[in-house]
């Protein structure tokens, strides 16, 4: 799409006028993304649709394409926020349930005001997808996100430098279609767990089957 746009303005003609400016950007604006699942389309309240796991995965796969193209993507929404499609926020009469999606943008909201890093975006050997950045205090967010939701894999990331890895956060279900209910309002979470470990320019990262993780690495 990005090539799309560029190839049309190069051929956007020049301006008959000097007081008529010729366009040299356009952003890339995304309207609406997200899961939309058939039984949603016969569901009552209207378009009403449960969140799990495998739509967490799909989740965290968007966000890595959307920030990874931040610089021609300026807006991209959620469609929608709460009691519709992809929903981060579902009610039950009184109840609020946070769905998995809930976890998934809280795990990235530290990219935010970050710089977006080099990287493979499909790791060869696990098929971990991956997306990484870097703020401005120096630590780096690595994003490893197993789309297989029967295998765990194991990744080995290489830093360009020595990195300390200081916390982890995942978030997993023990199957694709897990999901909070007002019952259940915490069946499918991220946890948090911190990391000792040594400074090094290689780590071993194991994800389970169907996850979504945020790695947070202190540099030196």
């Amino acid at each position: 799409m990005g090539a799309l746009i560029e190839e049309g303005l190069a051929n956007v003609p020049q301006p008959e006028s000097t007081l008529e400016p010729r366009l040299e950007h356009i952003d890339l604006v995304v309207g609406e993304w997200g899961n939309w699942h058939r039984d949603a389309f016969f569901a009552r309240p209207a378009l009403y649709q449960q969140v799990t796991m495998r739509d967490a995965i799909t989740t965290a796969l968007t966000l890595d394409i959307l920030q990874r193209h931040a610089d021609k993507i300026s807006i991209a929404c959620n469609a929608q926020t709460v009691n519709v499609l992809n929903s981060v926020i579902l009610t039950d009469g009184d109840a609020t349930i946070l769905t998995p999606n809930f976890d998934v943008f809280m795990m990235y909201k530290a990219h935010r005001g970050a710089t977006a890093l080099t990287v493979a975006p499909v790791d060869e050997t696990s098929g971990a997808h991956v997306f990484a950045s870097v703020a401005d205090d120096g630590t780096i967010r690595v994003n490893l996100t197993n789309p297989s939701m029967t295998d765990e894999v194991e990744v080995e990331i290489d830093f360009a430098v020595p990195v300390r890895l200081d916390q982890r956060e995942t978030l997993a279900a023990a199957t694709p279609t897990d999901h909070n209910t007002a019952e259940a309002p915490d069946a499918v979470r991220r946890v948090a767990e911190r990391i000792d470990g040594e400074a090094s320019g290689r780590h071993t990262v194991r994800l389970p089957a169907g996850s979504v993780t945020v790695l947070t690495a202190q540099q030196g």
